[in-house]
């Protein structure tokens, strides 16, 4: 346990934006018709898949960040990996917020979109900049 904690605090970026993401994902998969415009893609944009894909990576990378990274065989290449999915899925969301804010005139998705470009920076920062 105590080792557990010890890593938690060293590598607490890590666990932040896995709670993000997992808080993201969770948002969204109560909601089922957040996006609505285009009406042709509002089922793709609430696709429950890519908002339990937004909670899996967030998962992981809480695991990760309560594990010893320097044990695990290749963590470089995994929390890239993790790291790049939550940066992909953020970004969609940005773009799909910004434009029902611009086509739809639903000027509520503005702030959540700011929040999005928040956690896009801190998904930025985590990786030059994180601890592993």
């Amino acid at each position: 346990m105590k080792r557990l904690l010890a890593n938690l605090r060293r590598n607490f970026q890590y666990a932040l934006v896995g709670l993000a993401m997992v808080g993201n994902g969770a948002t969204l998969f109560v909601d089922r018709n957040y996006f609505f415009w285009p009406p042709q893609y509002s089922d793709l944009m609430n696709d429950q898949r890519i908002d339990m894909l937004m909670c899996f990576t967030g998962i992981a990378l809480m695991l990760l960040a309560m594990r010893d990274f320097l044990k695990l065989k290749h963590s470089e290449m995994l929390t890239g990996l993790l790291l790049g999915l939550s940066a992909f899925l953020v970004m969609s969301m940005i773009i799909v917020e910004i434009t029902h804010t611009v086509g739809a005139g639903e000027f509520r998705m503005s702030k959540t979109a700011v929040d999005d470009i928040i956690l896009l920076m801190g998904i930025i920062y985590v990786r030059r900049t994180g601890r592993r």
